[in-house]
């Protein structure tokens, strides 16, 4: 986990620092004045064994509660006196999700705020766009993937699905017939939106699927928040993922190691929403829930 030092003059600033428990990844956010000054990620895998027992494993449990006491520490250390930690679907859906949040508790004093699927959608959705405009933003995380809607500012529908990048390749490794029959059995419901709509997709594997069409070996925000993911490309890239399994993915120095075995897996869910949605293209973002969680939960438009 990589350590960062915060300037006395950031420090007097600070407000608040958030925490996302992701089926992935934790995540640290700390903000000041409504702006994101610093970030962190340690990469637990809490939802890995979510497909084969519907439990968190004890390795990735305890890993995961000691990535956030580091970082609620170096939040106070830092001189944050807000701290908000919410957690997605691996702890939404583990048998021992509530033995999870009850340790977090004990060892940070923290409550955690375990979302809904709508409220994850929804913190998705005021992450990727504050705009009036008809917008629709897709989230694929690690145990799930979230498609909302919205006009003028409000979400008007969101849906959650169980299945993310992680979850994806726990099932069906990466096998591609298997991972798109699988696919195809949970997207059932998914509809053609219509095409007036601004469309965003967040997350790190829609990140992660920028930078992989951008090109490089250094994995860039100022270039992937923006761009523009055509399908047809997206397709090109899918199939090649899986064509070269982990021994090609792993000389993909634009991916993060802790990424490189299950991005073919996230790809195709991308894809997939795409195909079903009948959208074209969509617009990658970096504000993603962290951001929307500031919006939503702490009033902060």
């Amino acid at each position: 986990m990589a350590k960062a030092i915060l300037s006395l003059n950031q420090k007097a600033s600070m407000k608040y620092a958030i925490i996302d428990v992701g089926s992935n990844s934790i995540r640290l956010m700390i903000i000041a004045n409504g702006e994101p000054i610093f970030s962190d990620t340690a990469t637990t895998r809490l939802g890995q064994s979510l497909a084969v027992n519907n439990t968190l494993g004890a390795e990735e449990f305890q890993n995961s509660i000691d990535a956030i006491k580091d970082f609620c520490n170096r939040a106070i250390l830092a001189g944050v006196d807000n701290i908000k930690i919410f957690a997605t679907e691996a702890v939404r859906a583990a048998k021992n999700g509530k033995i999870f949040e009850f340790s977090v508790f004990a060892n940070t004093s923290e409550r955690l705020h375990v979302l809904t699927g709508d409220e994850e959608a929804k913190i998705a959705y005021m992450g990727a766009t504050t705009s009036k405009q008809p917008s629709l933003v897709i989230d694929i995380g690690g145990g799930s993937s979230e498609i909302a809607i919205g006009d003028n500012g409000a979400v008007t529908y969101s849906k959650s699905y169980p299945i993310g990048a992680v979850r994806s390749f726990s099932r069906s490794c990466d096998e591609l017939t298997a991972v798109d029959s699988d696919l195809d059995n949970i997207f059932t419901d998914i509809v053609p939106v219509e095409q007036d709509k601004q469309c965003f997709c967040v997350g790190g594997t829609c990140t992660t699927v920028a930078m992989l069409l951008i090109g490089g070996d250094k994995y860039d925000v100022n270039k992937t928040h923006g761009y523009v993911i055509d399908k047809e490309k997206l397709r090109v890239l899918s199939d090649n993922l899986f064509t070269m399994g982990n021994t090609g993915r792993s000389k993909l120095l634009a991916v993060s190691v802790a990424r490189r075995d299950i991005i073919a897996n996230g790809t195709r869910i991308l894809l997939k929403l795409m195909d079903k949605l009948q959208l074209d293209s969509i617009t990658a973002s970096e504000d993603d829930n962290l951001i929307g969680y500031y919006r939503v939960f702490l009033n902060e438009k």
